[in-house]
């Protein structure tokens, strides 16, 4: 995003420069001083914003990465020990954009995976794969919404709604009977039907015809985090656990 907005970013202050530069015969000293005062403010401030994205991270947060540098090991093992492309099962909350970046692996699911030109409906069922051994509740879906659906549907709609409401009140603030609306939830927008017939898939169809989907998605590892992910238990589904260390397992399904 920050590359597609910095090169328009640049020609609006050029060119708002340029059109208060040529009018300025026609503008009284108190405007061209408030011109002048804004263009320079504006320019500062776009400034300070491109070398702060462009160059520098929004935030360092030490234990993220010193997290991330963990994952190394189980990738590094996976990239020695499997030469032909695999597709790995792992927490959607963690690992899954490094694995494609650092290997020549791919995983099951990814919040990135939204980004990409596949169905709504592979989506969610990819996700509900992952989530086989944390047996997702209605309630659980409607709070990890982020995993399996697009920005659209968690913020974008329900935000538009709410701005609306917004401009409704500042224009008629005046009138006390003027019904603007209240500012819907995502969840509301969805409807509970949306959560209720997603468990029902789970419930189902995915949890009980598991290695259907597996076999589905070319699924050959699973990727436990022993501190995140307590409740997996891979070889319930006859995998074999190839590596382990401190904070990981790696689990092989068979066959």
């Amino acid at each position: 995003m920050p590359g597609l907005i910095f090169p328009w970013l640049v020609v609006a202050i050029v060119s708002l420069g340029t059109l208060v530069w040529r009018q300025r015969a026609q503008l009284s000293s108190g405007m061209r001083m408030l011109a002048a005062g804004t263009f320079l403010v504006l320019s500062i401030a776009s400034v300070r914003y491109v070398s702060l994205d462009a160059f520098l991270p929004p935030y360092v947060n030490r234990s993220i990465w010193q997290a991330n540098q963990q994952y190394a090991k189980p990738l590094v093992w996976l990239q020695d020990n499997e030469k032909n492309p695999v597709v790995v099962w792992s927490n959607p909350s963690y690992i899954t954009t490094l694995l494609p970046t650092y290997t020549r692996h791919f995983t099951l699911h990814t919040y990135w995976g939204m980004l990409e030109l596949a169905p709504d409906g592979e989506i969610r069922e990819r996700y509900l794969i992952t989530q086989y051994f944390n047996n997702p509740t209605v309630s659980d879906l409607k709070n990890d919404m982020e995993s399996y659906l697009g920005r659209q549907d968690t913020a974008h709609i329900a935000k538009t709604i709410e701005r609306g409401i917004k401009i409704c009140r500042i224009l008629f603030f005046w009138d006390t009977t003027k019904d603007c609306g209240i500012p819907p939830t995502p969840q509301q927008l969805l409807g509970e039907k949306f959560f209720t017939d997603l468990e029902k898939k789970f419930r189902t169809d995915v949890k009980p015809n598991i290695k259907a989907y597996l076999k589905k998605y070319h699924v050959s590892y699973i990727l436990m985090d022993k501190t995140l992910d307590s409740p997996y238990r891979p070889e319930t589904l006859g995998a074999v656990r190839a590596y382990a260390d401190d904070r990981f397992e790696l689990y092989k399904l068979q066959d």
